[in-house]
């Protein structure tokens, strides 16, 4: 063979190798070793809504990838921190939750105005659970009768509260700063409560009408989170 074609042939070979390590070190080797994880974007508090700009898509190597880790970014959507995760963190199974005030397909936002409302707590906030007893139309709204209503059944149990509003339509939060204790903080909100918005299931929306129909009036109680 001639010098200048064995020289050729080296020369390719060499380029061949070169280039194929090149080529496996930019492209093949993070598809083989390297997984898909979502990160988060900024420091997100618990019960915080994952918003679409609080992630982002980066590769890490698969040995140091934690258990849980969310690969999709469908997972994220409707979901909210259940711990703090810092900027750069890595979205898990056990840090995200889903978020209760969502509504969802068979859900509505159900605004129930203060004129069909009997008794609502001061302290009742967004993200609480209440309790919704039936007050009848023909029933007057004295202590002693509301406290009757209380301790039958509820009319419906476990519902989420959307939104607490005042004559304003404003939004009921606690008084900052607020005062001692984690009731009195509530009870010292910026605003009396009026309207409240509910997540009801679309079958709840039908019992509730129906009730309002009735000129049936609700009491509203709920338990503090611990």
């Amino acid at each position: 063979m001639k010098i200048w074609l064995k020289n050729t042939l080296a020369g390719t070979v060499f380029a061949l190798g070169i280039g194929g390590t090149i080529a496996y070190s930019t492209w093949l080797r993070p598809i083989l070793n390297d997984e898909v994880v979502y990160i988060a974007t900024t420091t997100i508090a618990p019960n915080a809504v994952i918003e679409r700009g609080d992630w982002t898509k980066a590769r890490i190597s698969r040995n140091v990838v934690p258990v849980g880790a969310v690969v999709s970014p469908s997972t994220l959507v409707g979901q909210m921190a259940s711990t703090t995760i810092p900027q750069h963190g890595i979205f898990t199974a056990s840090n995200i939750e889903k978020d209760p005030l969502a509504i969802t397909p068979n859900t509505q936002d159900f605004q129930l105005s203060r004129s069909w409302i009997s008794v609502v707590p001061d302290s009742l906030r967004r993200g609480n659970e209440v309790y919704m007893y039936l007050l009848p139309s023909t029933t007057p709204a004295t202590p002693h009768n509301i406290t009757q209503a209380e301790t039958g059944a509820p009319f419906l149990s476990n519902i989420p509260v959307e939104f607490v509003h005042n004559g304003s339509n404003q939004e009921v939060l606690n008084a900052n700063p607020p005062v001692s204790g984690d009731l009195g903080s509530r009870a010292n909100g910026t605003a009396v409560p009026s309207d409240v918005e509910l997540k009801l299931t679309n079958s709840q929306v039908s019992e509730v009408i129906s009730a309002i129909a009735q000129k049936d009036k609700f009491i509203l109680t709920y338990s503090i989170p611990t």
